[in-house]
């Protein structure tokens, strides 16, 4: 398998801050930990929250926010911040599992810069294709099937029903070792495994909005060690399905690209939490903002947004 050895974002990507705005759900899927979704929606005053994201538009010119928890939806602030954001020029995205009725996906949609919402095996939901739907109208929406190797022949058949719409974007997702209940849901038979390196979405470049949308420039061009590269057209998911980003060792702008938030209003560099806490989002005016990139101590990069990040081997 040829290695990644540089990943190049672009120079006018903007920071990506990711934000675990809550760490309760609507589901408790058997892969996911408990603290993701036995919590409670804010560990913060909102109007603390509110200042941090002030300082951080004085501090960035250009910002992208991906949001998602717990679940974000069931946030009563989070139609607020998708307007803040939007209306200070920034854009705002959303991970979901569609948890509100459609008059909610419609009355947030147009604030939204895409939606990604996650199909889970173990709590159908009938409506889910109309929620998504009210979305896709507007923005780009991307369905992420949740492929568990114990109920593979469904997830199989969601993800060839969804594939087949062509007003969104489908994408396998591997379960990986998130330390849930089901300590088996991360392994898969070889054939399973196999068939990950055969299917990995249909990203396609969607043109059907009835309105216009902002363009989000968060993704990055993978260079590897046989001279080739993608061309800008790689998706991070596939590579960490592929077991390609293991970047320990490498210098990464994590923190100067990126930022995340977790439920607890903790402030990170990135989702994989390298470096430690900077503040928190519930004390703004004392954090300690970063200055230089580091070195990548993480063996494996599993998170989108992470991988995404400029990095590269010295």
């Amino acid at each position: 398998m040829k290695k990644i050895i540089k990943v190049q974002q672009s120079e006018t990507s903007p920071l990506n801050l990711t934000w675990m705005i809550n760490n309760i759900c609507t589901n408790s899927c058997s892969y996911c930990p408990d603290n993701l979704h036995n919590g409670q929606n804010h560990y913060y005053e909102w109007e603390n929250a509110k200042r941090f994201f002030e300082i951080l538009f004085e501090r960035y010119p250009r910002i992208h926010c991906s949001v998602s928890g717990g679940e974000p939806s069931v946030s009563p602030f989070f139609i607020e911040i998708c307007k803040t954001f939007y209306e200070a020029g920034h854009t705002i995205g959303i991970t979901s599992n569609a948890a509100k009725p459609v008059a909610y996906w419609e009355e947030i949609a147009p604030y939204l810069a895409y939606a990604a919402f996650s199909w889970h095996p173990e709590f159908p939901d009938k409506n889910f294709e109309q929620k998504i739907m009210a979305v896709a109208k507007l923005k780009p929406v991307t369905v992420r099937i949740m492929m568990m190797a114990m109920d593979w022949d469904r997830c199989l058949e969601a993800y060839n029903y969804y594939s087949a719409i062509p007003e969104i974007i489908t994408e396998p997702v591997k379960i990986l070792n998130h330390k849930g209940k089901n300590i088996s849901a991360h392994y898969y038979p070889h054939d399973y495994a196999e068939w990950f390196k055969k299917n990995v979405g249909n990203h396609r470049e969607l043109k059907h909005f009835e309105n216009e949308t902002k363009t989000v420039d968060i993704g990055a061009t993978f260079y590897f060690d046989d001279g080739t590269n993608d061309q800008g057209m790689g998706n991070a998911s596939d590579y960490v399905n592929q077991g390609m980003t293991n970047f320990n060792g490498y210098t990464c702008e994590i923190g100067l690209r990126s930022l995340c938030v977790k439920w607890d209003g903790a402030l990170y560099l990135g989702n994989c939490l390298v470096g430690g806490m900077i503040g928190n989002i519930n004390d703004p005016e004392n954090i300690r903002w970063p200055t230089e990139s580091i070195k990548c101590n993480i063996n494996l990069c599993d998170c989108s947004s992470d991988v995404n990040i400029n990095k590269w081997i010295d």
